[in-house]
């Protein structure tokens, strides 16, 4: 299976790697892309609940 991602879930994705949480993910790309926090953390938020159901992500050990 293929997935495609515009430039916005291509970022997320690439700091989704467990170091940090998604406010930090958020406030980080809400620097580069300028957007508010807000408006960033509700498309990460549905990113995140894209990638969950297509088993995209490993489950959280904590």
């Amino acid at each position: 299976m293929a997935y495609t991602l515009n430039i916005t879930a291509s970022l997320f994705w690439s700091y989704l790697e467990g170091n940090l949480s998604l406010e930090e993910i958020a406030a980080e790309v809400s620097s580069i892309s300028k957007a508010s926090e807000d408006a960033v953390m509700k498309d990460l938020y549905r990113a995140v609940a894209f990638f969950q159901e297509c088993d995209l992500l490993a489950p959280n050990p904590s």
